[in-house]
């Protein structure tokens, strides 16, 4: 009987892991006004660095379901998996893979916070030690 009770808890357990975070659920648009702005207000960015960023954001398109992503950018998608490394009532991070090793050569690991607005989230270094954060927005 003990077993079966530790079987049961297990298999709840792995289920509630491969649904993802509901909140995430669905596809968002990078924001390029709000990015900018923001980024601008740290004082931390040259403008001729921003005037190199600027036309990147508001191109990247990412679909989340359950704990798969999938990315469009300038007309190349990729799909991947996730795993959520850590969540709270106004946050989740996640752990993600970006690149093909035929492609580039190797796999870069990023670990992300993503913390929820009332239209999207903004993404970041999980650590936070760098002041560049993304503002994406549902879509």
């Amino acid at each position: 009987m003990n077993k079966l009770i530790m079987l049961a808890i297990i298999g709840l357990l792995t289920g509630c892991a491969t649904r993802g975070d509901p909140r995430l659920s669905g596809t968002f648009i990078s924001d390029k006004a709000a990015t900018v702005a923001y980024l601008e207000s740290t004082g931390y960015y040259k403008p001729e660095s921003l005037e190199l960023l600027r036309p990147m954001f508001g191109k990247l398109e990412i679909t989340y379901n359950g704990l798969l992503t999938t990315s469009s950018m300038d007309g190349r998608t990729n799909t991947g998996e996730f795993i959520i490394v850590d969540s709270g009532p106004t946050y989740v991070t996640i752990k993600s893979e970006m690149g093909y090793k035929e492609l580039i050569g190797e796999t870069i690991i990023f670990t992300n916070r993503l913390e929820f607005t009332d239209d999207g989230y903004w993404v970041m270094d999980a650590d936070r030690s760098h002041p560049f954060k993304e503002k994406f927005i549902r879509k």
